[in-house]
């Protein structure tokens, strides 16, 4: 081998030995533990942090399981003073696997006076190995008042006090209770008591400032107000020191005006939603009883003027009120119980003078009415109705008929007392009344078609008519659809006989009352009508009906009692809650601001934010009933 080629050799051979020199030196340099953050660690413990917890994160980077100890050593300053215990690891010792990482709370407290203090963090394995960290903590100056602060000339150039007036300050001069927390005088002057100083206020209000021994004290202020004047202590030094002394009223008095605001606002708007109201529903509802007992007053005129009258007694009327009986006294009473138990304006307004529910009742009265309209047309009828039948039937009795029975019976004397009984006496009525002129009408057509076939000479049509008369007239016509059906068999004999019908148009109700009445005694002529009379039941049972402007509507069910208990404690916490707030927004708008809060305008100011905060209770109350379904139901 030649030279160059050894020296070759040789060169890889040291260049491979180097190599695994270094990859061993590595893997020895990866064993032990260490900081994760190596900076050196500043702390300041100031007048916002006094206390603080910094962490201290290392790793064990061994192969093995590392016990590590977290110490605090050489903390001094720059002078060699030893730093206070002003430090603690959290914990001391930790047991650290491999490969993980470990956190130390190292705690700080400010103590002693201001200084910079230089250590060592030292990181310790159980074998005896460390590694460092430098740390720097400096402290500032813990500021510790003791005793009252001294009053020395020169040292202020205005010095400001503040005191509180135990009594209101509207009571002075006749009570009073001024305390000014005055501060000590630099020295203790022996002597007997004297005078200092005097202060006044821009109302004319004198005070003095006293001085006996070191203590310094306020006399003869007697309210609130703004003083200002001199302090001038004894001694060589006789500077005079500017003083100004704020007092004010104690809280609990302008908290006390609140309340009595907050009172006297309630008592206006329960005046306002609830005492004035009921007062015109109590109106509302006697004016609607009136009305009701002078309709009935009014009816029962008629019935004596009507002889005879052939519904009951002619006194006696079917009535809506006898006193506090009946349908209208029992609405009273709802309407009355409904506004009483009522939470809200909403419900009050409701159940008030202007509400639905009374609108309801007074709707009774109209309905009244008409039942009296329809029955004084029903009894002419009847009447009429019954001449006739005498007069030509002689053999039968109207009283004894099915339809004159049902007629009766619904036009008898009552005292209705639920909106069901109303509507019923309304649906008989307007049944009854039908029923009536149905029969009114078809018996007048079948006299009239009986004289026409008489004067025609054909005796079966005579027998078919008398036929359809005794059907009429017998008792098995108990409702209007047999007389439907005794119509539509006339008609057909009407055909028959040649008889013209009359026009659609033409008021067969009408037509049947002057037919009724002109049929009195005197031969066949009597009957000879016009031949374009014709029975038309189905525009008499289509007309207008009775109660065209009338609606009766049963009163609104009130909620169960449950849920007015629920009701009652959600206003009760709404009002607690919103008067606390009422009461906490006076205080801050007007009595902490004001550092002599006292005077008669304070309070007429206190006074007036009470009252006028009804307004503003009420919009939190809408908010809280539209918006968010109660501010705070919210509702006690």
């Amino acid at each position: 081998m030649s030279s160059a080629k050894r020296r070759l050799v040789a060169r890889i051979i040291v260049l491979i030995g180097l190599g695994l020199w270094l990859g061993i030196g590595i893997a020895f340099a990866q064993e032990g533990v260490s900081y994760l953050d190596e900076r050196d660690l500043s702390v300041v413990l100031g007048e916002e942090s006094p206390v603080l917890d910094v962490p201290i994160r290392v790793v064990n980077s061994n192969s093995v399981t590392s016990t590590l100890t977290l110490l605090v050593e050489g903390l001094m300053t720059t002078d060699g003073v030893l730093a206070p215990p002003l430090w603690r690891v959290e914990p001391p010792t930790q047991e650290v696997p491999p490969g993980r990482v470990a956190t130390f709370n190292l705690h700080l407290e400010r103590q002693g006076e201001a200084a910079t203090y230089a250590g060592q963090l030292i990181l310790l394995t159980e074998d005896g190995n460390f590694v460092r960290r430098t740390l720097h903590v400096t402290t500032a100056p813990l500021v510790t008042p003791s005793g009252t602060p001294t009053l020395k000339p020169g040292a202020l150039e205005k010095v400001f006090l503040a005191g509180v007036n135990w009594a209101p300050s509207l009571l002075a001069p006749y009570l009073s209770a001024v305390h000014v927390d005055m501060p000590s005088a630099t020295q203790n002057y022996s002597g007997p008591r004297q005078r200092v100083g005097l202060i006044s206020s821009s109302t004319g209000v004198i005070g003095q400032i006293v001085l006996e021994g070191d203590h310094l004290s306020v006399a003869d202020l007697d309210r609130a107000g703004s003083y200002t004047g001199n302090i001038q202590l004894p001694g060589p030094d006789q500077t005079a020191i500017p003083v100004e002394i704020n007092v004010r009223d104690l809280w609990i008095w302008p908290l006390a005006v609140l309340l009595v605001g907050l009172c006297i606002a309630n008592l206006l708007a329960n005046y306002a939603q609830v005492s004035r109201p009921r007062k015109r529903l109590e109106l509302k509802v006697i004016q609607i009883r009136e009305a009701t007992q002078r309709t009935q007053d009014g009816q029962k005129e008629h019935q004596r003027d009507t002889t005879p009258w052939p519904f009951g007694q002619a006194g006696e009327v079917i009535a809506l009120t006898d006193g506090q009986k009946g349908l209208v006294g029992q609405a009273e009473e709802k309407l009355l119980a409904g506004f009483d138990v009522a939470q809200s304006p909403e419900e009050r307004k409701k159940w008030g003078p202007d509400g639905p529910e009374v609108s309801k009742v007074a709707n009774y009265v109209d309905g009244l009415k008409a039942i009296y309209k329809i029955l004084n047309k029903m009894a002419t009828v009847y009447q009429t109705t019954a001449a006739f039948v005498g007069q030509h039937y002689s053999k039968v009795t109207f009283q004894d008929l099915p339809v004159a029975q049902k007629v009766r019976q619904a036009g008898n004397p009552r005292l209705i007392t639920t909106s069901k009984g109303l509507e019923k006496t309304q649906t008989e009525l307007n049944e009854s009344h039908s029923f009536l002129k149905a029969f009114a009408a078809t018996l007048a057509e079948l006299d009239r078609l009986r004289v026409q076939a008489a004067s025609t000479g054909k005796t079966s049509l005579v027998q078919e008519v008398e036929a359809l008369q005794g059907r009429l007239l017998g008792a098995g016509v108990t409702d209007i659809t047999h007389v439907q059906m005794i119509n539509e068999e006339a008609q057909r004999l009407a055909q028959q006989i040649g008889s013209a019908p009359i026009p659609s148009h033409m008021n067969a109700l009408a037509r049947t009352m002057s037919l009724l009445q002109s049929l009195t005694p005197g031969g066949p002529q009597r009957y000879i009508l016009s031949k374009e009379f014709r029975l038309d039941l189905t525009t008499l049972l289509s007309g207008p009906q009775v109660w065209p402007e009338t609606t009766v509507e049963a009163l609104s069910d009130k909620s169960s009692q449950q849920v007015q208990d629920e009701l009652k404690r959600m206003e009760r916490r709404f009002r607690l809650i919103s008067g606390a707030i009422v009461l906490a927004a006076g205080m801050a708008a007007l009595y902490l601001p004001n550092a002599t809060f006292g005077s008669w305008n304070d309070y007429s100011g206190a006074l007036l934010w009470g009252v006028t905060v009804d307004g503003a209770v009420k919009l939190a109350r809408q908010i809280r009933l539209e918006g968010l379904g109660a501010l705070v139901r919210g509702g006690v």
